[in-house]
């Protein structure tokens, strides 16, 4: 989860100049993540190219029968992961 957090402070950061303040929300988000985790119903996992990190998908209880996760990510500001992302398209 510590990943998860700077590469998402780094991120937003380096694309949309958000400070700090960002990285602390989603450090909040993974704690509450990890305190609440229902392994029967929930899931996280980092992805990775060429042995890369480079992105996370989280799946969560919405309800008892719903799931969500946030809309799949399809861009990234590094070549060679854009590349990949629009040739899947």
């Amino acid at each position: 989860m510590g990943w998860v957090t700077s590469a998402h402070g780094a991120l937003y950061a380096r694309e949309y100049r958000w400070d700090i303040t960002f990285e602390a929300l989603v450090a909040k988000i993974t704690a509450e993540f990890i305190e609440n985790f229902d392994p029967r119903r929930e899931r996280s996992w980092i992805a990775e190219l060429d042995g890369e990190r480079v992105g996370s998908v989280f799946v969560v209880r919405k309800s008892d029968e719903v799931a969500k996760a946030p809309p799949a990510a399809r861009r990234s500001s590094r070549p060679r992961i854009k590349a990949r992302l629009t040739s899947r398209r």
